[in-house]
């Protein structure tokens, strides 16, 4: 997988929404990585599908749509954020942190919102930390899109 460029912006903004192109200056840099799937990545579980638009942050996103379906990500980092789309016939998704539950995150909302952040985490130093996303998938909300991660170094 080609690097992601780095991007920097403020809190709570999703890859190339309120995150502009790297501008000189103090600062942690924020950098946006397309969800790897389309780039031959491992590790995934269950069968994902693609959309793409050029409302997600690499023009390309996962979905899925079958309950327990997962997808890997390894990343080093000292903060890192999950951007999916947020909308009516989306769903919940479980979220793993070096193989711990952190947290269980809807994505349900009732206007669609592209490159949202729906979950953040923040370590006290850089470590290389992997993220599993499993698919909760409830009766009308069955959809995850799995747009990209933002992360600080």
């Amino acid at each position: 997988m080609p690097p992601p460029s780095p991007r920097r912006g403020p809190s709570g903004s999703g890859c190339g929404r309120s995150i502009g192109p790297a501008t000189p200056g103090p600062g942690p840099r924020v950098r946006c990585s397309p969800w790897p799937l389309a780039q031959g990545a491992t590790g995934y579980t269950g069968t994902w599908d693609t959309a793409t638009s050029t409302s997600y942050s690499g023009g390309l996103d996962p979905v899925r749509q079958h309950r327990g379906a997962s997808a890997p990500y390894t990343v080093t980092a000292r903060s890192i954020a999950l951007v999916t789309t947020k909308a009516a016939s989306r769903g919940s998704v479980r979220v793993y942190v070096d193989g711990v539950l952190a947290a269980t995150v809807s994505t349900y909302a009732t206007t669609t919102a592209y490159r949202s952040i729906a979950w953040q985490k923040t370590w006290s130093s850089a470590g290389t930390h992997t993220i599993r996303l499993v698919v909760v998938a409830t009766a009308g909300h069955p959809r995850v899109d799995l747009d990209a991660f933002a992360y600080v170094k």
